[in-house]
């Protein structure tokens, strides 16, 4: 289904009551000049829709994402909108999981959830791939958008390709508010990042709820699921570490195990040189913690993140520590070591 224009709702389909099942259709293109630019569903006389995605595309690069253009309080849903009532599940096919990717809209690009009573499932290898480059964090690109009271529903193990599922954008920053729902929170809620609240970073914590706190996700955070990040991973260097302040950082050891660290301060000791004051916990393959601690390296010097033991001298270029502060101001990872930046 592609390249449709509707005047008013769902530019690629029009759901309104009944039962729909779709199985590795292919929607792209579509454009809404009110809500739903793919997929608009909604409550017909006094009968809400069910629609379940099983497989399949929505959207895409360029002229393939499909948008809700709408303006004031419309131009929701560029993917989907979920209205009142109605409930949209995304389910795997034997082809795959449901891929929505590169829609737009002024609020929810990838998927808009209505209410409270709009009801929007994810399982399996189902993903709103979030946005990358300029748009990583801009609102109404490929997110998914709350309204007040309304979550996602989790049923089962997640396996987004690439590690995150979604992005959330909330209408309300509150620390508390629950954003995810179902038996199977603590499994997953490390694979959605939520959009920025202008310079504060906010993180969905095990209970399925928006917190500031990075500790509370950092200390229940289990090896497994900093694994998922495996493929994100890069022996690049991580620049300025004075931006990720308050941030977590997933890593893999030269010695290949798997660990997190949330950088809590750095702070200038002379000219052109600083330190950076972290907590960091590595564990061992059998899921017990290695290391555990609060450290602190100073600019030029060498950590491992398996001892927890630092250099002795400034730019250790051959020892076998993980990484070091390149430039004092950039982390730099050695000996294969990888990390990545989270969100």
């Amino acid at each position: 289904i592609t390249g449709n224009e509707a005047e008013k709702n769902g530019g690629g389909l029009n759901i309104e009551k009944g039962t729909v099942t779709m199985t590795n259709c292919t929607i792209t293109g579509n454009e809404a000049k009110t809500d739903g630019g793919g997929i608009y569903t909604s409550k017909l006389d006094g009968t809400a829709c069910t629609v379940t995605i099983r497989g399949g595309t929505i959207g895409g690069a360029g002229t393939d994402a499909n948008k809700a253009t709408g303006t004031g309080s419309n131009g929701n849903g560029g993917g989907i909108y979920v209205g009142t009532d109605c409930t949209v599940t995304l389910e795997d096919s034997t082809d795959g999981g449901v891929k929505i990717l590169g829609n737009t809209a002024a609020k929810g690009g990838g998927v808009y959830i209505s209410s409270m009573n709009a009801k929007f499932t994810m399982n399996g290898r189902a993903v709103v791939t979030p946005s990358t480059g300029g748009d990583k964090n801009v609102q109404g690109k490929n997110d998914v958008y709350f309204v007040t009271g309304s979550r996602i529903d989790l049923t089962g193990t997640l396996s987004p390709e690439g590690g995150i599922a979604a992005r959330i954008t909330p209408d309300n920053y509150n620390s508390g508010t629950q954003v995810l729902r179902g038996s199977t929170v603590s499994k997953n809620y490390i694979k959605f990042v939520v959009t920025p609240n202008g310079s504060q970073y906010w993180l969905v914590d095990g209970a399925g709820a928006l917190t500031t706190n990075v500790e509370t996700v950092f200390n229940s955070i289990s090896q497994d699921a900093i694994k998922n990040f495996d493929q994100n991973m890069t022996s690049t260097t991580i620049p300025r570490y004075n931006d990720l302040v308050g941030r977590l950082i997933f890593y893999r050891t030269s010695s290949g195990n798997y660990g997190v660290m949330t950088i809590t301060q750095t702070q200038s000791t002379g000219i052109n040189t600083y330190n950076m004051k972290f907590k960091y916990k590595t564990y061992r393959t059998d899921g017990t913690v290695l290391t555990h601690g609060e450290e602190t390296v100073g600019g030029t010097f060498s950590f491992d993140l398996d001892t927890g033991t630092t250099s002795s001298s400034a730019q250790p270029l051959t020892d076998t520590k993980d990484f070091f502060l390149y430039n004092s101001i950039d982390i730099q990872p050695k000996n294969n070591a990888k990390f990545y930046s989270f969100p």
